[in-house]
């Protein structure tokens, strides 16, 4: 995940392993691995993976992140919020002639939502 998500969540996310992407070097993130370049970030992740018998690695974004690791991906999960929400930071669009839905469920608003939200999985053609 890129510096600016990291820095969005409240600690590093438990259960897994976190790298973070930054162009500071040097910097050290608390329960994180910090990596200069996606690049970085995938060779670590793969040597994590190799040692701790885990093959799939996820990529949390942000913006910059999902548009340079769409087009190495295999799948994508996407949940959509049925919002609009003020922002500039997009995910990319999907090519729908690239990808396909293997999964989608829509989620009603509830109590902790304010939104519907479709939670879909692509799986590349």
């Amino acid at each position: 995940m890129g510096r600016k998500t990291f820095d969005g969540f409240p600690r590093a996310l438990p259960g897994r392993h976190n790298i973070v992407i930054s162009r500071t070097p040097d910097r050290q993130f608390d329960g994180a691995t910090a990596a200069n370049s996606l690049d970085d970030a995938l060779e670590i992740a793969r040597k994590w993976g190799a040692e701790n018998g885990s093959r799939e690695v996820f990529i949390l974004g942000g913006g910059e992140i999902y548009r340079q690791s769409i087009s190495i991906a295999d799948r994508l999960y996407v949940t959509e919020v049925m919002a609009s929400p003020h922002g500039d930071t997009r995910f990319p669009a999907i090519d729908l002639d690239l990808w396909a839905i293997i999964h989608e469920i829509q989620i009603p608003a509830g109590p902790k939502d304010s939104f519907i939200t479709l939670y879909k999985i692509y799986h590349r053609r």
